[in-house]
């Protein structure tokens, strides 16, 4: 198994969204942003102008399930190998979805954590 780091999108939104920065050990990796605009992974450089945590996607789950109780549920389209977020579930309520479809489940699950981040 194979730990997947979000992308700058999400890690970013996720921040914006109240998730812990800088926790030792709790992140695998940072990405920073330059003066210049330049997004570079892995620094955490004191010549950036920010610095924000890179989760792994598992980790941001279950910081929905944990912080939040929000779950995403996946389902398959009528298409081979095509991966969506069929619910975002808060309790008993469903507050979202995504019917777009996926090659992999990690792109499904990262356009799932996006809207998710969204709906918080």
């Amino acid at each position: 198994m194979e730990n997947i780091l979000v992308s700058f999108d999400t890690a970013k939104l996720a921040k914006e969204k109240g998730f812990p920065q800088f926790t030792k050990g709790i992140c695998l990796g940072h990405y920073d942003i330059y003066p210049n605009g330049t997004i570079e992974f892995n620094g955490c450089s004191e010549a950036a102008t920010e610095c924000i945590d890179a989760p792994t996607q598992s980790l941001l789950q279950k910081w929905f399930r944990d912080v939040h109780g929000i779950d995403l549920w996946f389902g398959m389209l009528n298409e081979p190998n095509k991966y969506h977020v069929e619910d975002i579930i808060k309790g008993d309520i469903i507050i979202g979805g995504i019917n777009i479809g996926s090659k992999t489940y990690e792109e499904a699950l990262e356009l799932g954590l996006q809207e998710a981040l969204k709906l918080i």
